[in-house]
């Protein structure tokens, strides 16, 4: 077992991995595409990808690091709450979806709008799949009726198989025992 002071001595002796860079500028928001690979916090960005600088509100003259991660399709900022959704990424969504993206044109197609959260997502995923069920308010079709049969008789089925899996299991414990 490690002593306090021991963990508390090991923990100030590891070095700190700077989440912000220093930049002479004043705007809040900054694009800018990468001339050399390097790594802010845990962000690692190569040549030639395109970042945004964010100001932080507390460290006048830094800026947080946010880039778009292809690998995980997700902004990625430099500061601790990486890929949670944040102030930062915030920031970034909003200048990207009104600057960046171009409206639709045709009215078929809405116009795109700022990316929601993890949770309104799943609530409006939610939201859809309450809307699809019946609720009694119209008659079903003929084609939905047999498409309720079709999917009752699986699930029958697929509780039946189940059902004589375990049967069998049971019994097969029963010789062996």
């Amino acid at each position: 077992m490690i002593a306090h002071s021991v963990s508390k001595r090991s923990a100030k002796a590891a070095p700190q991995v700077e989440s912000t860079v220093s930049l002479s500028i004043t705007a809040k928001l900054m694009k800018f595409t990468a001339r050399q690979d390097f790594v802010v916090g845990n962000c690692h960005i190569k040549a030639g990808e395109t970042c945004f600088a964010v100001r932080s509100e507390r460290r006048e003259g830094r800026y947080y690091i946010v880039h778009y991660n292809n690998i995980q399709n997700a902004y990625q900022c430099s500061c601790g709450a990486n890929m949670c959704e944040h102030e930062h990424l915030k920031c970034v969504r909003d200048h990207v979806m009104t600057k960046v993206v171009v409206p639709a044109k045709s009215s078929e197609v809405p116009a795109m709008t700022v990316p929601a959260t993890v949770a309104e997502v799943k609530a409006a995923r939610k939201a859809k799949v309450e809307q699809e069920q019946f609720d009694g308010s119209r008659k079903l079709t003929a084609e939905e009726w047999k498409a309720i049969q079709k999917a009752d008789r699986k699930r029958q089925q697929a509780w039946q198989d189940e059902y004589r899996q375990k049967a069998e299991a049971l019994r097969a414990m029963e010789v062996a025992g």
